[in-house]
């Protein structure tokens, strides 16, 4: 593959865009797979070399973990206002990402591909409703 593509490092950096398009289109943060297929490319390429790729998925577990902890004071917050219940929004509905700028491929590729997410998404909901 190294030769098809040129370079360790091009094959390595094409491989961190297509993890971190992955990655950030998961909702359930289940990156098992993703851990284990990053173990199998450290062994061939070195641990070094996929340290960013390391790093990204070290932000999802930190993201689930943040993520939980937060529902869970929310859910264990103490009395709601009045008339707050018709205002309030699911607690799954929002989620939030950590991600390490400096270890992530550059942001406006990334963003494109959620833009297009989220565009299918509503057209998606757009359709249900109908």
């Amino acid at each position: 593959m190294v030769s098809i593509i040129g370079s360790k490092d091009q094959l390595v950096n094409e491989y961190r865009v297509m993890l971190a398009k992955k990655l950030l289109s998961k909702s359930d943060f289940d990156i098992d797979s993703d851990i284990r297929m990053l173990e199998l490319l450290k062994i061939h390429f070195g641990e070094s070399s996929m340290q960013k790729c390391e790093i990204m998925l070290n932000d999802l577990i930190d993201s689930k973990r943040t993520n939980s902890n937060i529902k869970a004071s929310l859910l264990n917050a103490p009395g709601t206002v009045a008339g707050q219940e018709e205002a309030e929004i699911s607690h799954d509905v929002l989620d939030a990402t950590i991600i390490s700028s400096n270890f992530w491929p550059p942001i406006q590729k990334i963003l494109q591909f959620l833009l297009q997410l989220i565009n299918c998404c509503l057209i998606l909901h757009k359709d249900s409703i109908r």
